[in-house]
C-alpha cells in the first residue's frame, strides 16, 4: 500500500515538473505583408492601379461620346499598349541603370501632368481628337517606365523566399482594382464632370507617390551598369539566350498574349450575338476573368511557403487557357460562358504568376530590369492577336475566330515545349 502511494506521488510530481512540448506557431498566410516597406509599396501600387483603370474607362467614355465610333474606341486600347512594344525594352535598361525608385516618381510625376492637362483641356473646351490620343499615348509611355522599374523592385523588397507571396499579392490588388476601377469611374460620371474625375485622378496617383516614399531605404545599392542604351540591349538578349529557362518563358508569353487570351475584345459580341443576353448580364461576364484571376492568386499567396514547379505551372496556365478559349468559343450557355471565363481568369493568372517567379529566379539584380522590359514588349503581342482575332471574327465568325487562335497558340505552345524540355523538369522555388 505503502509503495503504491509512493508511486503515485512520483507520478504527480512528473507530470507538474515536466515540461509540455511547445506547440509549433503556424506560419502566417500572406507573410510579405509583414514587411513594413513592402506593404507601403503594394498600398500604393493599388492607389495608382485603381487610377490608371479608371482612366481606360472614362477616356473610353469621352471618346465614344467624341466620335460615336466604336472603331476609334477600340482604338484607344492599342494606343494604351503600343508603349509597352516599343518603349518596354528601354525603359527596362533603364531600371537598371537608376534608382528603381527614382524612375517610377518619375513615371508617375509625369501621370500626374498629364492627367492635369486633360483635366484642363476638357475644362475650357479646347479638347480635339488628336489632343485624347496623344494623352492616351503618353500615358501608356510613362506606365510603361513605372511597371518595369516596380517590377524589378518587387523582388529587391522581401526575402528570396517570400516572392512567390508578393508577386501574388500584386497580382490580386491589380485584378481587384481592375474589377473596382469601372465601377467607381460609372458611379463617378453622373455626378463629377470628365475634367473634374481626371483632377481626381492626379491626385490618386501624387497620393500614391506619397504613400510608396522611402520604400528603397533598406534596399541594398545594386552594381549600375555604365554600357550605352543598346549594349546594354544586346546584354539582355544575350542573358536570354544564354538561360533556355527564361527563353522559354517569353516565347510561352508570345503563345498565351498573342493567342489564348486575345479574344477577350470578342465577349460583348458572344453576349449580344450568341448568348443574347441583356447589359447587366454583359457587365457580371466581364466580371467573371477577375473573379478566376483573383481566386488564384489568393490560393498562390496561401500556398506561397510550398515549393513551386514554376516551369510546369506556367504551362499548366497558358496551355489551359488556350482549351478553355476553345471551349469558349462553342459555348451555347450563359452560366458555361461565365465559369468558363472563371476559369480562364484563374489560368492567366497562374500564368503570368508562375512565370515573373520563374523569370525573377534566375535573373540577378543587376540585370532584372532588362529582363522585365523584354517581358514587356511580350505583352505587347497582346493588341497584335486581338486585331487578328477581329480580323478572322469579321471574315468568318466569332466563334470560329476564337478555336482558331487557340488551336494555332496550342500548336506553338507544344513546340516550345518540346524545344525547351527544361520547363517541365522545372524551375523551382528553392532551385
Amino acid at each position: 500500500m505503502l509503495r503504491q502511494g509512493r508511486a503515485t506521488l512520483h507520478r504527480e510530481r512528473t507530470a507538474t515538473t515536466t515540461p509540455s512540448p511547445v506547440r509549433a506557431s503556424r506560419p502566417p498566410l500572406l507573410p510579405a505583408l509583414r514587411v513594413p516597406n513592402y506593404r507601403k509599396f503594394l498600398v500604393g501600387n493599388g492607389v495608382h492601379f485603381l487610377a490608371r483603370i479608371m482612366d481606360a474607362a472614362v477616356m473610353a467614355w469621352i471618346i465614344l461620346g467624341f466620335t460615336d465610333s466604336p472603331f476609334l474606341v477600340a482604338l484607344t486600347f492599342v494606343a494604351r499598349m503600343a508603349p509597352m512594344a516599343f518603349a518596354g525594352p528601354f525603359a527596362g535598361i533603364l531600371a537598371d541603370r537608376m534608382s528603381r525608385a527614382s524612375v517610377m516618381r518619375i513615371a508617375r510625376t509625369v501621370m500626374i501632368v498629364n492627367y492635369l492637362a486633360m483635366a484642363a483641356l476638357l475644362a475650357t473646351d479646347f479638347l480635339s481628337l488628336w489632343h485624347l490620343y496623344t494623352v492616351i499615348v503618353i500615358g501608356g509611355t510613362a506606365w510603361t517606365f513605372d511597371m518595369a522599374a516596380r517590377r524589378a523592385m518587387t523582388p529587391d523588397l522581401v526575402d528570396s523566399r517570400l516572392l512567390a507571396n508578393a508577386i501574388a499579392l500584386d497580382v490580386m490588388v491589380f485584378t481587384f482594382m481592375l474589377m473596382l476601377g469601372p465601377i467607381v469611374a460609372g458611379a463617378l460620371l453622373p455626378y463629377v464632370s470628365s475634367a473634374g474625375i481626371f483632377a481626381m485622378l492626379a491626385l490618386f496617383v501624387a497620393a500614391s507617390l506619397v504613400i510608396i516614399q522611402g520604400v528603397d531605404s533598406d534596399v541594398e545599392p545594386t552594381r549600375r551598369p555604365t554600357s550605352n542604351f543598346m549594349a546594354l540591349l544586346t546584354d539582355g538578349f544575350a542573358f536570354v539566350r544564354a538561360h533556355p529557362p527564361v527563353a522559354a518563358a517569353l516565347l510561352v508569353a508570345v503563345a498565351s498574349e498573342g493567342f489564348a487570351f486575345s479574344f477577350i475584345p470578342l465577349v460583348p459580341i458572344f453576349a449580344t450575338d450568341i448568348l443574347d443576353v441583356s447589359a447587366t448580364k454583359l457587365g457580371i461576364l466581364f466580371s467573371a476573368e477577375g473573379f478566376g484571376a483573383i481566386a488564384a492568386s489568393l490560393a498562390v499567396a496561401i500556398l506561397s511557403q510550398r515549393t513551386f514547379n514554376f516551369g510546369r505551372l506556367m504551362l499548366f496556365g497558358s496551355g489551359g487557357a488556350m482549351l478553355t478559349g476553345f471551349a469558349l468559343a462553342f459555348s451555347p450557355w450563359y452560366g458555361l460562358t461565365f465559369a468558363l471565363l472563371v476559369v480562364l481568369g484563374a489560368l492567366g493568372s497562374l500564368f503570368f504568376m508562375m512565370q515573373s517567379n520563374l523569370i525573377f529566379s534566375l535573373t540577378p539584380k543587376e540585370s532584372r530590369g532588362r529582363i522585365v522590359g523584354l517581358q514587356m514588349l511580350v505583352i505587347g503581342m497582346f493588341p497584335v492577336g486581338s486585331l487578328l482575332v477581329g480580323i478572322l471574327a469579321s471574315l468568318f465568325s466569332p466563334q470560329m475566330a476564337v478555336a482558331t487562335m487557340s488551336a494555332i497558340g496550342a500548336i506553338f505552345l507544344v513546340i516550345v515545349t518540346v524545344a525547351f524540355p527544361v520547363l517541365l523538369r522545372g524551375t523551382t522555388k528553392t532551385n
